[in-house]
């Protein structure tokens, strides 16, 4: 994958916000915790690919492995045969798999995709990117790009490539954003449409920002101090403002035409997500209705969802009993609505 300056990048926004230096001991608490973190995440990852490998959890239809990404196979999976629904291929939507820029692996996301696959007609492939902190911003950016371009340009994959989309969980949520603003992927339509589950929208603000601004029900949930996230991905004097790391600074005109973002209530990231779409909608003329008793909203082209009373990453936990319920109702109604609006807003 291409390797971006090992140098800070530009100060690119209007007003930068260079990254202070993580001083002592504090630098040493983020080390420890981000490798402990990868340690504990590459054994879970490295079983479900070995659950995947027994037939125990979802296979992908097939791999493929591109030469921009040797190391990175791309999992896809493919409706049942579209015999009963006419020869069409079906439409595509891009995954990029969350873990705060430095853990996990797309084998996590296997069974949103094969729900997308199996119960709404969307091809679904997921990718992977280097990872933090062996490798910072933005070179997790170029490599989203990079495969996303690989998989366009493959004639020989069984998708509709007219109608495409990008989605990612927490980090991949911010890298879905991020890639669609390079290379004319949003402004020439190649990508048409965006869901950013839980994203982080906006490294300008830090932890004492966003317990300020949550909501008291997010606030007092389990601490989410996400400090190691920062330090394993942000190099020192990196401009925070810089839309490619922040997405809430992009211009409307970088970023696919539809976006649907979606927070959850019990996440200090759910604020700034919103935030992110009121100021879409804003920049495009639109004022934000609320109704009544709804905990999302949309407008012509921007949709925001909120999941209530549930946690940052509630559809991918290991959970148990009743917690695991209802974690697994509310991500079917999640992804059932996301699939709806791509079949009636982004794919029609």
């Amino acid at each position: 994958m291409p390797d971006a300056d090992d140098a800070s990048q530009p100060l690119l926004s209007p007003n930068p916000l260079p990254s202070p230096p993580i001083r002592f001991p504090r630098n040493l608490a983020d080390f420890c915790a981000t490798w402990t973190l990868k340690a504990i995440v590459r054994v879970y990852t490295t079983l479900l690919h070995l659950l995947s490998f027994l037939g125990l959890r979802p296979r992908p239809s097939l791999t493929k492995t591109y030469p921009c990404a040797p190391h990175s196979p791309v999992r896809i999976f493919l409706p049942p045969s579209p015999s009963a629904h006419g020869s069409s291929p079906p439409p595509l939507l891009i995954s990029v798999h969350g873990g705060g820029f430095a853990l996990c692996a797309p084998v996590v996301d296997d069974s949103d995709a094969l729900h997308y696959a199996r119960h709404h007609r969307i091809a679904v492939a997921n990718i992977g990117y280097r990872l933090a902190p062996r490798s910072r911003f933005p070179n997790q950016v170029h490599d989203v790009v990079a495969l996303v371009e690989a998989i366009l340009d493959d004639q020989a994959l069984p998708v509709d490539r007219s109608r495409v989309a990008i989605s990612g969980y927490s980090a991949g949520g911010n890298l879905c954003l991020a890639a669609c603003q390079l290379r004319g992927l949003a402004e020439t339509g190649r990508i048409k449409g965006a869901v950013s589950f839980y994203p982080v929208t906006d490294f300008s603000l830090d932890h004492a920002d966003r317990v300020a601004r949550a909501q008291s029900i997010a606030r007092n949930a389990p601490n989410q101090n996400f400090g190691w996230v920062r330090w394993s991905y942000v190099r020192e004097g990196q401009d925070l403002r810089d839309p490619l790391i922040s997405p809430t600074f992009a211009p409307r005109s970088k970023l696919p035409k539809k976006i649907c973002l979606i927070g959850c209530e019990l996440d200090m990231l759910c604020d700034e997500a919103e935030r992110m779409a009121e100021k879409l909608a804003a920049e495009e003329g639109e004022g934000v209705k609320r109704a009544e008793g709804e905990a999302g909203w949309r407008t012509k082209n921007i949709r925001w969802e909120k999941v209530l009373r549930q946690p940052h990453g509630f559809n991918q936990f290991v959970n148990f009993g009743e917690t695991k319920r209802v974690a697994k109702r509310r991500t079917e109604q999640m992804h059932a609505e996301v699939a709806k609006w791509l079949h009636e807003e982004v794919f029609a």
